[in-house]
């Protein structure tokens, strides 16, 4: 965990930026009716952060006429967390974890969770733990899978060796 974030914080330091292609649609979804949260949208698409995490929020529970929606959702978090918002890096950290809004990618996962955490989110560090902790697991259940996937192979190549000299 330590080097996970001391990487973070030099690819922070070093002004390196993580980019997004994933946008907000240029209108609010036609369900959104409120002047109000017409207003927040429009604040949204010109990147004030909170309006972001307002409207990704809007889209992930659905409420306030926005569709229920984790693409939308972790598109707005997105860009949000590319502007070094620790909730929101937290909440696309999440989105990438489980492959919810995004394909599941445990590298992008850790990058956003040490940037929450370096962003001053409490929260972060014990979820960054979470997931080191379960790619661990993984990573040791596929050793314990190649190497029974080894041995199987080994034993019918004695069994084969066995059956021809003896």
């Amino acid at each position: 965990m330590k080097r996970t974030l001391s990487v973070l914080a030099l690819a922070l330091t070093a002004g390196l930026m993580i980019s997004c292609s994933q946008t907000l649609s240029e209108q609010p979804p036609s369900t959104v009716t409120s002047t109000a949260w017409i207003n927040t949208y429009q604040d949204a698409l010109l990147g004030d952060v909170n309006a972001l995490k307002k409207v990704a929020d809007c889209y992930l529970v659905g409420s306030n006429g926005f569709p229920k929606s984790t693409r939308d959702a972790a598109n707005a978090w997105q860009m949000a967390a590319n502007q070094g918002d620790g909730y929101a890096c937290r909440m696309i950290a999440l989105c990438y974890a489980e492959g919810e809004g995004r394909l599941r990618d445990d590298d992008k996962a850790r990058k956003y969770f040490g940037m929450a955490v370096l962003a001053g989110d409490t929260r972060s560090a014990e979820l960054l733990d979470k997931l080191e902790k379960r790619i661990a697991a993984e990573e040791a259940a596929e050793a314990q899978r190649r190497y029974n996937q080894q041995m199987q192979q080994a034993r019918a190549y004695n069994a084969m060796i066995n059956a021809m000299y003896y």
